[in-house]
């Protein structure tokens, strides 16, 4: 969280100090993995989401304006999709000299699959097409790449930024055992 603060301070100061970037911001969604468990810290409308069991769940709630007024029930989700207050934030990096940062804590399984994206992603492709793609493509790259190009092919209006990270099981038996106590052979800086 210190580094996200930090950020929003950096950017804030630009901001401030260089007319040319008055107004500049910045969302952010980050994730940091031990073993099983997971932080995540979050600003803005950038998601996170989890895919366990086919069930995909977003993890992150948006600190845009359309949120808030989902939220409170002055607006319908359908409401909110076709908006044209879907792009202002109510909490960003670098649009205040603090920034509140959502923190959550999650433990992770074998076989749950992490998105981490920009709203480049969640405005072009619905939550079941996002689920879809994450349980149809396997290894991680190809996931990713796939829901960039859904986000292009269904016009493609901002930046799209995305991450997929699989939980697999860890490696066991014999062989893990020696990897995880073996040593690097030779010399250093030799062949």
């Amino acid at each position: 969280m210190s580094a996200v603060r930090l950020a929003n301070r950096k950017i804030f100061e630009a901001a401030t100090q260089n007319a040319t970037h008055e107004g500049m911001g910045a969302t952010i969604v980050a994730a940091w993995i031990d073993d099983r468990r997971m932080s995540l810290v979050h600003v803005g409308d950038s998601r996170a989401y989890l895919l366990r069991a086919g069930s995909l769940d977003q993890l992150t709630a948006d600190h845009s304006l359309v949120a808030e007024h989902v939220r409170r029930g002055t607006m319908t989700p359908q409401e909110a999709e076709s908006s044209q207050l879907q792009n202002i934030l109510v909490r960003a990096l670098g649009t205040q000299d603090q920034v509140e940062v959502d923190v959550d804590e999650q433990i992770l399984i074998e076989g749950d699959s992490l998105l981490l994206c920009s709203d480049g992603l969640t405005h072009m492709v619905t939550d079941p097409e996002i689920a879809s793609t994450l349980s149809t493509y396997e290894p991680a790259q190809p996931a990713a790449d796939r829901l960039i190009e859904l986000a292009n092919e269904y016009g493609g209006d901002d930046n799209v930024t995305v991450i997929v990270i699989r939980v697999i099981a860890e490696p066991t038996g014999f062989m893990a055992r020696l990897r995880g106590h073996s040593k690097p052979v030779g010399k250093p800086g030799g062949k």
